[in-house]
């Protein structure tokens, strides 16, 4: 028996040996930084295949948790030259609830290539590596299955169709009936009639749906998923109606209403430029489609303080944090009423929210300030118009900006004095400093909200200083340090930088001001965050 039992576990051994793991479970893989318990957490989402769209609610979000906790994926990462945006051809959309409890909700895309062979993670900081698939075939299976069983709604005409409808007035009533019965009507609904508003500007298109009762109470909200499908119908028209400025969506039942409206501004911010562009030919219209679908809209924000005559008194990045200036922007493409605005030079105080779309390097410009009356307002451009900002967000935007602007102050549990060989020249004096200071935030007592697990150390850049004698007691070097960080915990947070949660950032950057104790003795004796 005992022979039988070594015999038995050596045959185990080699079998392991011949045949070794090479494949993993896709939250599992080395690049990917996506718990389970967050895929729980999700309150609503989209699929996307190629230019068929699927908005699901949370009824259906476990389906898709468990579909995505079973995926498997060789585990070594496949080495690839695309372009994400233009691969993301299929994907899986999944918006979450922080465990913070704050109401704030992050994103997460699950992207397939065409043939489902490749998937890669986006959680909105940093995507994963690209893994292949273990089973292609069954994800395809569970897409089509998906896309089958919603079949009330329609897919949205090709866009040779509705590049041939398009017209350059609202009041083409044959024209603009063509393009409505072309876009997709969403689920329980019947599409009923339109209504073509031209007697003064701005001229708008209002669409009606008829829905039962529960439907109406289903969607009565804008914050549900149906609210993207009027976006995507909105953004089309708005490119293929030359002189139309609005689109209003209507949920009716015969006696409530439920609207939802999209404007012009809304639709060149969205897409970075005019969007009247997309309707240059059916090829460019067909970017536009996929362009919604996949959300290849990049934006980067910056903000500044201005004094008179326009002075930038100071400047920053949002980085990886935009969701307040998109909160702010959104909000003043959301008003109807707006009014002449003011000359921004005139003003003493005022602050600059800046876009910049990566795709083209344009920008535009918004200001926030306050009315001599101390409302808040957003005006669009130096000279442009004004709509009323709420109270809540000016605040947050006052608060954030005197976040990024405070002097750093740098505070840890432990000193941080470190020993170098004497005569070691300036370079290697940065470099020690830059690690002993980063290593003391994987101290066990480092608190969550500062602590890390791993680095990695980009560039450092020293300066030797000569100061005067009588400053001698201040520092001696000036040492710039480019990094990244892996955070411990859920609880980290750096709102000067602009992350917080659990995950991989990179782009930091930090200036140590180093003090020479003598004997190789050095000391860090302070930090600023610079910019």
């Amino acid at each position: 028996m005992v022979v039988v039992a070594v015999i038995a576990v050596v045959i185990i051994v080699v079998g392991l040996l011949a045949n070794p793991v090479h494949n993993v479970r896709l939250l599992d893989a080395k690049t990917v930084y996506f718990l389970p318990e967050t895929l729980d957490a999700s309150i609503y989402g989209r699929l996307i295949a190629g230019d068929q769209v699927m908005d699901f609610s949370s009824a259906k979000v476990p389906e898709f948790a468990d579909f995505i906790k079973e995926l498997k994926v060789d585990k070594k990462e496949v080495t690839l030259s695309w372009n994400r945006d233009q691969n993301s051809i299929n994907q899986i959309h999944l918006v979450y609830e922080g465990f913070g409890n704050d109401g704030t909700v992050y994103n997460a895309y699950f992207n397939f290539n065409d043939d489902f062979s490749i998937v890669w993670v986006d959680n909105d900081v940093k995507p994963s590596a690209f893994y292949r698939l273990k089973k292609p075939k069954e994800v395809k299976k569970f897409f089509e299955r998906q896309l089958g069983s919603v079949t009330q709604i329609r897919e949205v005409g090709s866009a040779e169709e509705l590049w041939k409808a398009h017209t350059k007035y609202v009041g083409d009533n044959s024209a603009v009936s063509k393009l409505i019965g072309l876009l997709p009507v969403p689920e329980g609904a019947e599409y009923d009639h339109f209504k073509l508003h031209t007697s003064k500007q701005p001229y708008d298109i209002e669409i009606v749906y008829s829905v039962p009762t529960e439907i109406l109470e289903k969607y009565d909200t804008e914050n549900t998923s149906i609210a993207d499908l009027f976006r995507k119908n909105a953004l089309l028209l708005l490119a293929l109606v030359d002189n139309a400025e609005g689109i209003r969506a209507v949920l009716t039942d015969g006696n409530r209403e439920v609207g939802f409206i999209n404007g012009r501004e809304w639709a060149d911010f969205t897409v970075g430029c005019d969007v009247r562009d997309y309707a240059e030919s059916p090829e460019k219209l067909q970017e536009l489609i996929h362009f919604y679908t996949a959300g290849t809209v990049s934006v980067q924000y910056s903000i500044a303080k201005l004094g008179k005559n326009g002075e930038i008194l100071h400047d920053y990045s949002l980085k990886n944090e935009k969701q307040l200036a998109e909160a702010i922007v959104m909000d003043y493409m959301a008003k109807s009423a707006v009014w002449e605005g003011i000359d921004i030079n005139t003003l003493e105080e005022s602050y600059l929210i800046r876009q910049t779309y990566l795709e083209t390097n344009e920008t535009q410009d918004y200001y926030a300030y306050l009315l001599k009356d101390d409302r808040a307002v957003l005006q669009s451009g130096i000279k442009g118009r004004y709509s009323v900002l709420s109270d809540e967000l000016y605040s947050e935007l006052i608060k954030s900006f005197d976040q990024l602007a405070r002097p750093f102050k740098y505070s840890m549990t432990n000193e941080v004095r470190f020993w170098v060989k004497p005569d070691e020249p300036a370079q290697v004096i940065g470099e020690v400093a830059a690690i002993q200071w980063l290593n003391s935030y994987k101290e066990d007592n480092v608190s969550e909200t500062e602590r890390i697990v791993d680095y990695i150390i980009n560039s450092v850049t020293v300066l030797a200083v000569d100061m005067a004698a009588g400053d001698r007691e201040m520092y001696d070097y000036i040492v710039n340090v480019h990094y990244g960080i892996t955070t411990a915990a859920e609880g980290y947070s750096a709102l000067g930088d602009g992350i917080s949660g659990k995950g991989i950032f990179d782009g930091l950057f930090r200036i140590l001001y180093v003090k020479d104790l003598g004997g190789g003795n050095f000391e860090i004796v302070s930090i600023d965050r610079g910019n």
